[in-house]
């Protein structure tokens, strides 16, 4: 590369007119000889090219079989902007070319929907022009999968039909793979999951339920699959605060938590899990006995056969009697469930979370602490 440079007002001033005369037959000279004039100083010895580097991207990678794409070719490292064609290669750097063009500002780009499914390899190749090198772009690899559908449905009790909360899935390949590994159904143990056509296994279990395996072969077309669960040997044991009474319920009932979560949640804010019990009728399981308070509207529970023969006979005016709760024991075997007693609110608080029971046992005059209640199967901790 070859620059003269011009300083000051040389063109415009007299004593360098016979220079500038002379500067300019030499300038025409070099052009018949075969130099270029750059801008207002610079010459370039025509055959001389600049070396280029050539890179492929795309627009969305993976894409979706039948999808419009677009790929770019970028050149770079040229001083004159090239006017070289693009060509796009597929399979190999001399395969069929789907798409070729001229560089605007050293970037060309094509548009197709027509890639096969599966990797596609794509080769960019900038062929030179007068001042610039042509190059080759690494290969680039474009993977077009199939568009996803929608599978859906409900996890449900093969006994009773209802619902089942918050049932969790896994979702494996036929390779197999584990491709989906913590899906969960919601309130009302519905699910939705985007799969694309293939045939997949689905294991599926609630809280307290045992896992089932099932195939699923998931069409061209949105897919709707329930699942059905028998083995139900613990059951979860809902919380919910009531935020205008200022207390808790509690329900172990599938189809009563999802009516509450439903069409009550202006009043009752679901906390979570309380604990789980157990649905085995083991020796030294006892009933846990349900009240409704008439007045306040809060729910009282008791595993004493004493405590509620008590309730009956003296406060049956209060506390209306709604049956069995769920089964409990009070022989110690399981996780405590430990019983305070709120005298603001003429309620009673029962957790099995090491943290609350710590919290609550401090404040001796908002909550009194009474002891354990009884214990169940499992904590939240």
């Amino acid at each position: 590369m070859l620059e003269l440079v011009l300083e000051g007002d040389t063109m415009n001033d007299s004593r360098c007119l016979a220079p500038a005369r002379r500067l300019g037959r030499c300038l025409a000279v070099l052009l018949a000889a075969g130099f270029i004039l750059l801008g207002s100083a610079t010459l370039l010895l025509a055959g001389e090219r600049t070396p280029t580097v050539c890179t492929v991207t795309s627009s969305s990678n993976p894409s979706l079989r039948g999808q419009c794409v677009t790929l770019t070719a970028t050149v770079s490292g040229w001083t004159v902007a090239p006017t070289g064609v693009v060509e796009f290669h597929l399979g190999t750097s001399s395969g069929a070319i789907i798409g070729f063009g001229t560089p605007v500002d050293g970037e060309f780009s094509m548009s197709t929907s027509s890639l096969a499914l599966g990797d596609n390899q794509i080769f960019g190749v900038f062929k030179s022009d007068l001042h610039n090198e042509g190059s080759s772009a690494p290969v680039f690899v474009q993977t077009v999968v199939e568009a996803p559908m929608t599978v859906s449905g409900t996890v449900r009790s093969a006994a009773t039909g209802v619902p089942i909360p918050f049932a969790g899935m896994q979702v494996f390949n036929s390779v197999p793979a584990l491709i989906e590994p913590d899906l969960r159904a919601d309130y009302a143990g519905r699910y939705s999951v985007q799969l694309p056509p293939g045939t997949y296994t689905f294991h599926v279990t609630g809280p307290g339920w045992s896992e089932v395996e099932q195939p699923v072969t998931v069409p061209d077309s949105d897919y709707a699959r329930d699942f059905e669960l028998t083995d139900h040997h613990e059951q979860l044991v809902y919380r919910f605060f009531n935020m205008k009474g200022g207390v808790h319920f509690y329900t172990a009932s599938d189809a009563e938590f999802i009516n509450v979560y439903s069409t009550l949640g202006a009043t009752f804010k679901y906390d979570g899990p309380a604990y789980s019990v157990s649905l085995l009728n083991t020796l030294g399981q006892v009933p846990l006995y349900r009240f409704f308070n008439r007045r306040n509207g809060v729910h009282f529970y008791t595993a004493s056969e004493a405590e509620k023969t008590r309730v009956q006979t003296t406060l049956a005016s209060t506390y209306n009697y709604e049956g069995i709760a769920y089964g409990v024991r009070i022989d110690g075997k399981g996780i405590p469930v430990y019983r305070f007693y709120v005298p603001a609110r003429n309620a009673h608080f029962y957790t099995a979370a090491t943290g609350e029971i710590f919290k609550h046992s401090g404040l001796s005059t908002s909550y009194r602490y009474e002891g354990i209640g009884y214990w169940v199967a499992g904590g939240t901790d």
